[in-house]
């Protein structure tokens, strides 16, 4: 199986990301961390139905969403406390300042893989496209990590824009200056 068609879609990322500002990458990825907040306290929520609620509610759901969506086809079914998270739930916006402290936990996170197993400050020399090095970065980062390409791409992104010594402490000398990348 080849893998173009993955790179390109990287590369057609980190192009279309990359014109957005870093407040709207942070929220970005606060959305992303909602998105998974919420699904987590849907699966929470279901898994207290009885069998037999639990198809009914897949089957209701699959119908259409209600009011609040498939929140709505819980209402009566599952505890009171557990129905106002939900619908508290859905009232959350992603926001710039969260996408900030997701972004610093997952830049932990990928700073390893690039820096130490990819050789980030060698490597950057062989690229004199900055768009060209953050998507081969993005690259390195979805293949060592769980994050999905936008997400990876938002989290490179915002951390090329703070140049190589914020990603790995590298010396000034050569290579594509991500820092380039446009905010």
């Amino acid at each position: 199986m080849s893998t173009e068609p993955a790179t390109e879609l990287i590369t057609q990322q980190v192009r279309e990301l990359g014109k957005l500002s870093d407040d709207d990458l942070y929220r970005l990825l606060s959305k992303e961390s909602l998105e998974k907040y919420r699904k987590g306290l849907m699966k929470q929520a279901v898994d207290t139905l009885s069998p037999e609620e639990r198809r009914r509610f897949e089957r209701d759901k699959s119908m259409g969403a209600g009011l609040y969506g498939p929140i709505s086809f819980l209402f009566g079914k599952v505890d009171r406390e557990m129905l106002h998270v939900l619908v508290d739930s859905t009232k959350l916006q992603p926001n710039a300042e969260d996408g900030k402290g997701l972004f610093a936990l997952r830049w932990s996170h990928l700073k390893r893989h690039l820096c130490e197993d990819w050789h980030y400050c060698e490597k950057r020399k062989e690229y004199a496209d900055p768009e060209a090095l953050c998507a081969a970065m993005t690259t390195v980062a979805v293949s060592s990590s769980p994050l999905q390409p936008s997400i990876a791409a938002a989290v490179v992104l915002l951390a090329s824009r703070q140049g190589p010594k914020f990603i790995c402490e590298c010396p000034d000398e050569g290579g594509a200056e991500t820092s380039a990348v446009p905010a």
